[in-house]
């Protein structure tokens, strides 16, 4: 089996904006080219908002969010599909200071023992603080 990641929103969508690319999200990107990334079904939606507020935004054209999505679909990146409690959210999300969205990543890394990928610095602390590596 290979090795895989929780990867979240933040990162991923750094890899459709050039402004927001750096050593980490490529270093992330590789990864996920070569192994797999498990993320919560939320995580579709959130890259459908970014990359839609990218186009409204005029951040993206059409041709480049197509093909962003289109190189999403093709990554071997994993939905969970076991839903999230919403009392574990609501309890993980008030122990951490963390939104119920940023903590369903949380948990989703606690559930597989796959380290976290993360842009956000207040999830990254949060990960740290509860014993879960991050990537």
């Amino acid at each position: 089996m290979t090795a895989g990641i929780v990867l979240d929103a933040s990162t991923t969508l750094a890899w459709a904006f050039d402004d927001e690319a750096g050593k980490y999200s490529e270093g992330v990107l590789q990864f996920v080219v070569e192994n797999h990334a498990v993320v919560p079904a939320l995580w579709s939606y959130e890259i459908a908002n970014g990359v839609l507020v990218g186009l409204r935004r005029e951040r993206l054209s059409i041709e480049a969010a197509v093909d962003f999505t289109n190189d999403l679909v093709a990554m071997d990146i994993r939905v969970d599909s076991a839903p999230c409690e919403p009392m574990s959210l609501l309890a993980e999300a008030l122990d951490s200071g963390l939104t119920a969205y940023d903590a369903s990543y949380l948990l989703l890394a606690r559930s597989t023992g796959l380290p976290l990928a993360t842009r956000d610095k207040a999830l990254v602390r949060a990960a740290r603080k509860s014993g879960i590596d991050v990537f």
